[in-house]
């Protein structure tokens, strides 16, 4: 019955060591929103963490979004790659175009490893805002200040005329 535990506890340490050394991607945007239309750099960061050699990568980007010269053979709307072997940590970017719509648009992608019996979801930064450049705000500093500085301006220029205007 011991030797049943140990080995239990074993294997599950052998399983638990090595999810903790999994292989992971994440993804990252050179901005936190968009104008409609602008282009940002989307960067997929590859840690090989487990020994694998290689790995499969495929983000889809969202429905309106186009990516910037993409590879020949690429399919549309998703950015591809595959590394056969060899494979070791790096960083992919590609650049994409945001659409005219303004609203919140998720990115989507998967991975498979060496070793992997199903895919992984890409990890990090998913979610990204179009949205229009801000309205000018009517606060202090666009309305009160300015109305203040002239209406002290216009009050000082009275009192110097009367000031004068007396001797």
């Amino acid at each position: 019955m011991e030797t049943k535990f140990v080995l239990a506890a074993f294997l599950t340490l052998l399983f638990l060591v090595h999810m903790a050394s999994a292989s992971t991607i994440t993804r990252s945007f050179s901005k936190s929103s968009v104008l409609p239309g602008e282009t940002i750099s989307v960067t997929l960061d590859v840690a090989i963490t487990g020994g694998e050699t290689y790995y499969i990568i495929d983000d889809a980007v969202p429905q309106g979004w186009s990516i910037v010269n993409p590879e020949p053979g690429t399919q549309a709307g998703h950015f591809k790659v595959a590394v056969i072997q060899g494979a070791a940590s790096t960083s992919y970017t590609y650049d994409v175009t945001a659409p005219q719509a303004e609203g919140p648009y998720t990115f989507s992608g998967t991975y498979m490893f060496e070793g992997m019996s199903s895919e992984g979801s890409i990890g990090g930064q998913g979610t990204i805002s179009v949205q229009s450049a801000a309205a000018p705000k009517f606060g202090y500093e666009s309305v009160v200040a300015p109305a203040v500085i002239a209406i002290g301006a216009v009050i000082s220029l009275a009192l110097y005329k009367a000031k004068y205007r007396k001797k």
